[in-house]
């Protein structure tokens, strides 16, 4: 299987250029200067776009079932699915290293990504789960942004503290959203452990412990930010909260979280309501044989 971007991308991108560029040139004639206005304002965003679709419609990867192909600009890596020793996974691109040699990657908005990622689960296992990890923790820039906001409100409301109805209401306003800032930054989680049986999920305004047995789903969904990764819990008691954010990516919590109660739940325990009907069955099982 060959996957690529489409090549509609740089006719997108080549049309619109090489039409502006006539255009310009026939301009230029009359007018120097607007001619060369009209290069540079309407046909050189259109010819580095032109140059971006062409490194796309480049990176080339090919699968078999015995390895895999990336072809960029001319440059062709290999590597075979039995000689992997490594698969680093993260929400914009997922990595295959073969020892020291060579590192393949597949960027997350390539058409072969979600393959590669099936391939990746499917097969190779026992090295991605290597990847995994047990803390997780909030991306520092979260903190900077809550902190950030919650400072510019406070400090705007501070400010308003006027004589009049207008400085008044934007006072109130800004101290009602620091306020919200405020709560919404403490209440965010600022680490994740994955202990033995229990999920510790910390914040500033406290640590909340979910058990693996109050766990009914564990699923993927969009993050608020575009682009990211969000993992949506569904608990038995507290209904369903997304965690996000996370440092070390959402997919690698995701995938955390789901060997983690994977690992720990088992197959249910044979009760005593289940021994009659087995006893029941043996006796059949053991009188046919006799016939």
């Amino acid at each position: 299987m060959t996957f690529r971007y489409s090549r509609v991308l740089v006719a997108i991108s080549a049309v619109p250029f090489f039409l502006f560029s006539a255009a310009s040139v026939w301009i230029w004639r009359v007018e120097p200067f607007v001619g060369l206005a009209v290069v540079v304002i309407l046909a050189l965003p259109f010819l580095l776009l032109t140059v971006a679709a062409v490194l796309k419609v480049s990176d080339v990867v090919t699968l078999d079932p015995h390895q895999i192909h990336r072809s960029f600009l001319g440059r062709r890596e290999s590597i075979a699915w039995l000689d992997v020793c490594a698969v680093g996974l993260d929400d914009e691109r997922l990595v295959i290293r073969d020892g020291a040699t060579v590192t393949l990657a597949v960027e997350r908005t390539h058409p072969a990504y979600p393959v590669v990622r099936m391939c990746v689960l499917a097969f190779l296992r026992p090295i991605w789960i290597q990847d995994l990890r047990s803390v997780f923790h909030l991306d520092p820039l979260m903190n900077v942004v809550g902190i950030g906001l919650t400072a510019v409100f406070f400090l705007v409301g501070v400010s308003s503290l006027r004589f009049g109805v207008w400085n008044l209401i934007l006072a109130l306003g800004c101290g009602v959203l620091a306020i919200l800032m405020g709560m919404t930054w403490g209440m965010l989680p600022q680490r994740v452990r994955l202990q033995e049986r229990e999920l510790l999920i910390e914040s500033w305004r406290g640590a909340q412990v979910l058990r693996v047995d109050e766990v009914v789903s564990i699923d993927a969904v969009s993050g608020y930010l575009p682009g990211s990764l969000a993992v949506r819990l569904t608990t038995r008691t507290n209904g369903s909260f997304d965690l996000q954010n996370m440092r070390e990516g959402g997919l690698r919590l995701y995938l955390s979280l789901v060997e983690w109660r994977r690992a720990l739940n088992t197959a249910p325990h044979r009760t005593a309501a289940d021994e009659p009907s087995m006893v029941g069955a043996q006796q059949v099982h053991a009188a046919s044989t006799r016939a």
